[in-house]
């Protein structure tokens, strides 16, 4: 699973009851099955309604109400609404969040709203469909690019401009009155802000329940996106694959393929100039490492395949690649873990060339998204699942063995 940071402690028994949880997207940073197992089944979940079948089909599994939490509608627990607006993927390169929605949730009878994109980029029709909902709001809390911010409504476009620089405070007091003046802030896990009308009643770095472990106790940060300098283990745990499973990655690397057929590589491959005998070629290619020796492989548009070519100096060779483990790409096709574990370290990619797309974020990372592989990851959920309700029995078996011993030393 990927890392989350910073690292934060939560205390569940702390938590306030809840009325319902909005899931924005599929991805496992927000749709996490351990997290959800932790909460009682008669809370509704709302999920997004353009998540896959997968998702869907957990949450009914695990004995949840799924409610599909669809673009344009309003739900409502009590007095608080919780409007979902759609982004625009013409518009803007929002990865691979096809599920992904923005937020606003607002108290009718307080007049308090907070606003957050989550993982997709708001657009001018989305900023208008905003203004709309928040009604007689004059104001609104924002939470986007890691930065929280007071937001006048008449200047909600500012949402679409690259804010300056967030502050950071490490005192409460400090931080509210520079939230209220406009600033941006860095805030961290387990804040809380309180909002009484038009007005930002109290701001604090963290509540009864959860909070951001002190920088000093944390572990290194994982980098998103890192390339290692020397060598790296794969993050499936295993090395070595045997002929069967090399045919098992041989037919995922076909099905990508077709996947890029009229893709943003294939249009940008059929617009280069070939220089005949240059480097790099202006070819795009998947190096895969085992204990055995890396194998290359060579995209080639016109047979819709990958055609075996020699592993040895191909970032120097192609003008587009990927390296990374062969039983990762394995693993990653089975859905035993998210793509996203391949860019913490377990893979290399290089395009020099910065008119070619990123390899990650338009080639795998869409390729392994769950709604074109639902059933792979309904299986990957219930094995998640399953393993997550065995360790609570070992852990419950274990408590009981040692009331009887207390019992019996007694």
């Amino acid at each position: 699973m990927p890392a989350v940071w910073p690292p934060r402690e939560f205390r569940f028994s702390e938590l306030p009851a809840l009325d319902a949880v909005v899931v924005s997207h599929e991805h496992e940073d927000h749709f996490n099955i351990p997290s959800l197992h932790m909460l009682d089944r008669g809370i509704p979940i709302l999920m997004s309604s353009r998540a896959s079948f997968a998702a869907q089909a957990m949450l009914s599994e695990m004995g949840f109400r799924s409610v599909a939490l669809a673009p344009g509608e309003v739900f409502s627990f009590g007095d608080l609404q919780i409007v979902p607006f759609s982004p625009d993927h013409l518009v803007s390169f929002n990865a691979d969040e096809w599920d992904g929605m923005a937020l606003l949730a607002r108290d009718r009878a307080n007049g308090g709203a907070f606003f957050t994109p989550v993982d997709v980029f708001p657009t001018k029709d989305m900023v208008a469909r905003l203004v709309k909902a928040l009604g007689d709001s004059a104001h609104f809390l924002t939470h986007m690019s890691e930065k929280l911010s007071w937001v006048d409504t008449g200047a909600a476009e500012s949402l679409l401009t690259k804010k300056a620089e967030a502050e950071s405070s490490q005192d409460e007091a400090q931080a509210l009155d520079r939230l209220a003046m406009g600033a941006a802030l860095a805030i961290e896990p387990g804040a809380s802000v309180i909002l009484s009308g038009d007005q930002i009643a109290s701001l604090k770095f963290s509540t009864e329940f959860l909070w951001t472990v002190p920088e000093r106790s944390r572990p290194e940060r994982p980098l998103w996106r890192h390339h290692p300098d020397g060598e790296y283990g794969p993050a499936s745990g295993v090395a070595r694959l045997a002929e069967p499973e090399w045919r098992e990655v041989e037919a995922c690397l076909r099905e990508l393929a077709q996947f890029l057929y009229g893709s943003l590589l294939y249009k940008r491959l059929y617009s280069l100039t070939v220089d005949t005998g240059a480097l790099p070629q202006p070819k795009f290619v998947i190096v895969l490492r085992d204990q055995a020796g890396a194998r290359g492989f060579e995209y080639d548009p016109g047979s819709c395949g990958f055609k075996p070519v020699p592993a040895a100096e191909a970032q120097r060779r192609y003008v587009c690649g990927v390296e990374c483990w062969a039983s990762d790409l394995a693993a990653a096709r089975r859905g035993v873990f998210e793509p996203r574990i391949l860019s913490l370290g377990h893979s290399r990619f290089w395009r020099p060339d910065k008119s070619m797309p990123d390899p990650f974020l338009h080639i795998l990372w869409p390729f392994f998204h769950p709604q074109r592989w639902p059933q792979e990851c309904l299986h990957a959920y219930r094995t998640q699942y399953a393993g997550v309700c065995q360790a609570e029995s070992g852990i419950l078996h274990g408590q009981a063995q040692a009331r009887t011993a207390e019992v019996a030393a007694g």
